[in-house]
C-alpha cells in the first residue's frame, strides 16, 4: 500500500493525507490542518509515530459555513488549527504568527509563494473569504476543494502564478511517484471543470 493510501486510511482526507505526505518528504516545512478534539488524538498519535511537532493554537473555530469552509469565528469551541513540522520551532512560530493574526509570516512558513501571500494579504477580508480563481488550469483549480480534491494549500495570485505551478509539478510528482492511481484521479478531478475556450 502507498504511503498516501496508509495516510488517508489515517486523517481521512485526501487533501490531508497530501500534505503529510508533502512535510514527510520535506517539500513542506509546516502544515496546518483544522480537527476538532475527538480527531486529534489520532492525529497526535500520527504524529508521534511519525516524529513529528504538533502544536495546538489557542483558540478555536466555529465554522460559518458547511462543506469546505474558509470563514469561522474565534471561539472557546469548535475546531482547533494544528501547526505540524519536524522542526518544533518552526511549528510554534507558525502557531505564534496566527495567534497575531501574521498572515504573511505564516504564508512563509507554510511555504506560500510571495506573489500569492501578497494577493491574500490585499484581497481576504471578513466578507470575502474565498478567493478561489474561475478555474483556467487543473495545476491551479481550487474549485474541487469541497469534493476534497485539490494540489495547492493556498489561494493562488492567478491561474498561470509560475511559482504556484512549480508547486504543483514538484507535488504532482512525488505523489504520482508514490501511488499512480492517486494522482491519475487527482488530475481528472481537476480537469473535469476546466473551460477550454
Amino acid at each position: 500500500m502507498s504511503q498516501l493510501s496508509l495516510l488517508l486510511k489515517i486523517v481521512g482526507s485526501r487533501m490531508k493525507a497530501q500534505e503529510f505526505f508533502l512535510l514527510l518528504k520535506n517539500k513542506k516545512p509546516v502544515i496546518r490542518q483544522g480537527y476538532y478534539d475527538d480527531e486529534a488524538n489520532v492525529i497526535l498519535a500520527l504524529c508521534n509515530e511519525m516524529r513529528l511537532n504538533m502544536i495546538k493554537s489557542d483558540f478555536a473555530i466555529e465554522l460559518a459555513e458547511s462543506g469546505f469552509a474558509n470563514k469561522g469565528v474565534k471561539s472557546k469551541e469548535g475546531m482547533c488549527f494544528y501547526y505540524i513540522s519536524k522542526d518544533p520551532n518552526l511549528a510554534v512560530a507558525a502557531k505564534e504568527a496566527e495567534s497575531t493574526d501574521d498572515h504573511k509570516t505564516l504564508g512563509k512558513f507554510l511555504d506560500y509563494p510571495p506573489c500569492c501571500i501578497d494577493f491574500f494579504e490585499t484581497n481576504f477580508s471578513q466578507t470575502h473569504t474565498n478567493l478561489q480563481l474561475t478555474p483556467a488550469r487543473w495545476e491551479t483549480n481550487l474549485t474541487k476543494r469541497v469534493s476534497d480534491w485539490c494540489v495547492l494549500s493556498h489561494f493562488p495570485c492567478s491561474n498561470d502564478c509560475k511559482h504556484s505551478l512549480s508547486l504543483t509539478t514538484t507535488y504532482f510528482r512525488i505523489i504520482l511517484e508514490d501511488n499512480p492511481h492517486w494522482a491519475k484521479e487527482l488530475k481528472t478531478n481537476l480537469e473535469s471543470n476546466i473551460s477550454n475556450e
